[in-house]
């Protein structure tokens, strides 16, 4: 592809030494760079990308973009933030897959990845070509890849999204982190629908206050008013949201239009009656505890706006398998049983420890 046409869309940027190379591969690591290649020299918190430039055009680089005039001879386009130019650049480099695909975004702290599964789950029950990419990996169907991170750097996201435009997906549900929102991970990609699950405190050694952790992912969603948005109304921010969007809301207190009623549970199983739109239904599921049912809720709410029959929603979350590392209950000799959960902030660790207590 040609230089220019990956940078369709790009703003105030500066071209040195231009030519309207061909590009054939991109990359942020000037080690894995090749014939034709295009180098994105990052300024992280270890290391600086302009460094590497050199090793860079050595291994095949034939363009570089960054954010200050380099000392090579091959073309350059500088910007203001080589992360942002970055995700633009990737998302023409695969051909604007991500438009082909209805993306479903979870945002929050807790429950991305056990309600983004259940939403794949229950549409790929409902009859779906549907897609899944995550903090336990990514799917494409039936097909399993590992993942390093919750949301992919921009470059494996769009190769991802291209892969499942070639296997004929049609939604793809995707957790997207508070960091993917501040390193402009996602600039560029629109989603369908916006599921928001809470905001309580978590990576506040990156973010610095609980104010700034906020206001990402609450500045993120506000930023996506032509999606479907989808929240929490028994969430404090969540009840903020609701009053600066238009959404569709959940909850179990406070009113919305999809809720639960009548819920009861064991160590195993869960059962309650939802209410979604004014469509009275039981579900009954292998999921437990209160968080588990706003994760329902939510699954629900998505299937029921996308328009998935009721009694395929209610057997897509009868059969649901279980989220690896989420409340994996293992029984030993004498009856005794071992919990294993993910939990990893305050408020999941409470949320956890009451639900043990109370089984």
């Amino acid at each position: 592809m040609k230089l220019l046409k990956l940078l369709s869309g790009l703003k105030n940027i500066e071209l040195k030494n231009f030519k309207n190379v061909n590009i054939s591969n991109i990359s942020l690591n000037s080690k894995e760079l090749e014939k034709n290649g295009l180098f994105f020299a990052i300024n992280g918190q270890n290391f600086n990308g302009d460094m590497f430039v050199g090793d860079a055009v050595n291994n095949g680089a034939v363009a570089v973009v960054c954010e200050k005039n380099l000392e090579v001879d091959v073309p350059q386009v500088v910007v203001e933030n080589v992360r942002l130019a970055m995700s633009l650049i990737s998302k023409n480099f695969f051909h604007k897959a991500d438009e082909k695909l209805k993306i479903i975004e979870v945002v929050g702290t807790n429950g991305k990845t056990t309600t983004a599964t259940m939403i794949y789950e229950v549409l790929k029950c409902a009859g779906k070509k549907v897609g899944l990419i995550g903090t336990n990996g990514v799917m494409i169907g039936d097909i399993s890849l590992p993942s390093v991170l919750t949301t992919p750097d921009p470059i494996e996201m769009h190769y991802i999204f291209e892969q499942m435009v070639m296997f004929g997906i049609e939604y793809c549900v995707m957790e997207v982190s508070a960091q993917a929102m501040h390193l402009h991970k996602m600039a560029g990609v629109n989603p369908s629908m916006l599921v928001y699950t809470n905001i309580t405190p978590e990576h506040l050694d990156y973010f610095g206050s609980m104010e700034n952790y906020a206001n990402i992912k609450i500045n993120y969603i506000l930023s996506h008013k032509n999606a479907n948005v989808i929240i929490n109304s028994d969430d404090e921010y969540g009840r903020k949201l609701l009053k600066k969007i238009r959404a569709t809301s959940y909850g179990i207190f406070n009113p919305a239009d999809v809720f639960a009623l009548d819920i009861s549970m064991t160590l195993t199983r869960s059962s309650f009656l939802c209410n979604a739109f004014d469509d009275v239904f039981e579900v009954n599921s292998s999921f437990v505890g209160e968080y588990n049912v706003y994760n329902m809720l939510a699954c629900i709410s998505v299937c029921k706006l996308i328009g998935i029959n009721t009694k395929l929603v209610q057997n897509g979350l009868l059969n649901l398998k279980k989220v690896d590392g989420r409340w994996e209950v293992f029984d030993f000799k004498n009856n005794n049983k071992v919990i294993v959960d993910y939990a990893h902030t305050p408020d999941g660790f409470e949320k956890v420890l009451n639900l043990v207590k109370m089984l």
